[in-house]
């Protein structure tokens, strides 16, 4: 189990994608969830979003007031769902846990209905899969509960945000002061936080294509498109991107988004959108 910072954990394992694949697949669905993307191609699981009931049973005031029978009738008001990445390394697989989450709120001050929205990922609940998922693999469950707790207290504070990323003057690229592993394992993560659908990856070109996943919260909300181009989406591309990360001079990383044929989209609202998004997931 490896750790790069407080908000970056990954699983290094020994055996190749293809061989961990049957077991992710099965970890999943053995925690309950359903599986609305299953590509074995490219290493990728996308769950549904789930209630986690956890957080019912442990609330003591409902607890104390009504009796487990009818805990049916009351909801957490949160919904979980988990995106899982298998990259293939030179000595196994890299395995990336990605928690997306939502919260259901008043739409307005009249409090009469309420609407589903997004909330921030939650970095402990990755850490639990993670170590539930070592479990899975063959690891005692004292032992990667233990590894856990060890690779989720920083041994040095982490760099701030706006030390560690900023946004370049055009708005579509960003500088990162790392390099190029640690910035391609944050992206990553990122993009998979973010809502975006990584469709494939080259590690060796630093390349991501992406897609607005139909789970995409705010891509989904009435208006969305019409607000950032005037019109309906017309399925002509819009919504898919590359996104390069390159080295630089020192220990810098250039972070750059571009259209899904590779050409510069400065112009282009929604790319802008993915890097202010890729910008608040780095931390």
């Amino acid at each position: 189990f490896r750790r790069v910072l407080f908000r970056s954990r990954w699983l290094s394992v020994a055996l190749p994608p293809e061989k961990l694949y049957p077991a992710v697949r099965a970890f999943w669905t053995e925690q309950g969830f359903d599986l609305q993307v299953e590509r074995a191609d490219i290493g990728l699981i996308e769950t549904n979003y789930m209630e986690n009931r956890a957080k019912v049973e442990q609330d003591g005031a409902i607890r104390n007031a009504l009796s487990r029978a009818m805990s049916f009738l009351y909801d957490s008001g949160t919904r979980d769902q988990f995106v899982t990445r298998i990259e293939r390394t030179a000595t196994g697989s890299e395995i990336y846990i990605a928690h997306r989450g939502l919260s259901e709120e008043y739409e307005d001050s009249r409090k009469d209905r309420t609407v589903w929205k997004g909330r921030p990922s939650d970095p402990q609940l990755e850490a639990q899969m993670l170590s539930k998922m070592l479990v899975k693999l063959g690891m005692p469950k004292a032992q990667a509960e233990a590894t856990t707790q060890v690779a989720s207290t920083p041994s040095t504070p982490v760099t701030p945000k706006s030390s560690y990323a900023s946004l370049n003057a055009d708005k579509t690229s960003l500088s990162l002061d790392t390099d190029f592993d640690t910035a391609w394992r944050r992206v990553g993560l990122a993009l998979d936080r973010s809502g975006f659908t990584v469709e494939s990856r080259d590690r060796k070109q630093g390349a991501y294509e992406i897609r607005l996943s139909e789970s995409d919260v705010e891509a989904n909300r009435p208006g969305f498109w019409a607000r950032l181009f005037g019109a309906k989406s017309t399925g002509d591309g819009l919504s898919r991107f590359r996104v390069i990360v390159n080295p630089a001079a020192g220990k810098q990383t250039q972070v750059q988004v571009l259209s899904d044929t590779g050409k510069p989209v400065t112009d282009n609202p929604m790319a802008q959108r993915v890097t202010k998004q890729l910008l608040d997931e780095l931390i």
